[in-house]
């Protein structure tokens, strides 16, 4: 098996959700929730959060 997983810090955006991140990286919601202690849904834009897992999706242009 291959080491440890991809582990990203993304920071969040105006506008973004947990639950548009958690598709955009396909992952679910509620690891986002328990990888980075997460007690509600309310995200601020400047806020780093880490997906442990998945890949990057290319960026926009």
């Amino acid at each position: 098996a291959s080491g440890t997983p991809a582990r990203t810090i993304y920071t969040v955006q105006k506008g973004d959700t947990l639950f548009g991140i958690a598709k955009r990286f396909k992952v679910k919601v509620d690891e986002l929730r328990s990888w980075n202690k997460l007690a509600q849904d309310a995200l601020k834009p400047g806020q780093t959060i880490v997906i442990a897992q998945g890949k990057a999706p290319p960026k926009a242009s």
